[in-house]
């Protein structure tokens, strides 16, 4: 039987989140974006530990490690699961089966991906040119027309910078991009990179080279000590091998 179990929760969330109030609006996109994200997680659940920094490598011949913070440089936080014959499968996950549901939020995406695509598809045959695009945006040379923009309409476009004119962009990689403003000023994103440690000529490097590095601030937490300390990494950002 065909049904959208999460209509009228969609509706009420989304009516908090256009509704002008920024505490609201916060609410909103909230719940809507974890009960998502919630369906998606990963079925199995992952154990935590501190070990010593230098135990890592025998740590990990018995245990999957999904992901590890340093705390200091004797001690490191690891987040893992145990392996198993059957695979990185942990076995309470057999006995207790999880709540959440892959298939919805794979379900989601891919209608979010059809519509996305038909909407360029209905850009690109109007005579606009898309130079990029990303999970519900798209840049273009031309202003959409009314019809494809609503900032309060499901499945529209919300017009973006629309008081400033983007002369120069560039766009190397997937959620890498930069623009320039007729006034002079820039804005570049890169996830996972703070905004002011990227430049619009990190990014003309970045086109015409497979990687850049740098300079990335990051605060680290030592639970023994209960301080914070600043540390400089180097972030090499690549760009996929078929651009």
């Amino acid at each position: 039987q065909n049904q959208k179990p999460f209509t009228a929760y969609v509706a009420n969330f989304y009516k908090l989140k256009s509704s002008g109030d920024p505490g609201l609006k916060l609410i909103g996109k909230l719940f809507l974006n974890a009960l998502y994200g919630k369906f998606g997680m990963e079925p199995q659940k992952s154990n935590n530990v501190v070990i010593s920094a230098d135990s890592i490598d025998d740590f990990s011949k018995d245990n999957y490690i999904t992901d590890f913070t340093p705390l200091d440089e004797d001690f490191v936080h690891v987040e893992f699961s145990n392996k198993l014959n059957t695979g990185y499968v942990k076995e309470d996950l057999l006995k207790h089966p999880s709540k959440v549901n892959v298939a919805i939020s794979s379900a989601i995406t891919a209608e979010a991906r059809i519509h996305l695509h038909t909407m360029i598809t209905r850009i690109t045959n109007l005579g606009i040119k898309v130079y990029y695009c990303d999970t519900d945006s798209v840049f273009t040379d031309k202003q959409l027309p009314d019809d494809l923009v609503n900032s309060y309409s499901l499945g529209k476009f919300k017009r973006e910078y629309h008081n400033s004119t983007i002369t120069y962009a560039r766009f190397p990689g997937c959620k890498v991009y930069g623009l320039r403003f007729q006034d002079g000023t820039e804005l570049v994103k890169c996830k996972g990179v703070k905004n002011r440690s990227l430049t619009m000529q990190n990014l003309e490097d970045l086109m015409n080279k497979n990687h850049v590095s740098v300079q990335n601030d990051r605060l680290y937490k030592s639970l023994f000590s209960s301080t914070l300390q600043e540390k400089s990494l180097r972030d090499v950002k690549r760009k996929r091998e078929s651009e």
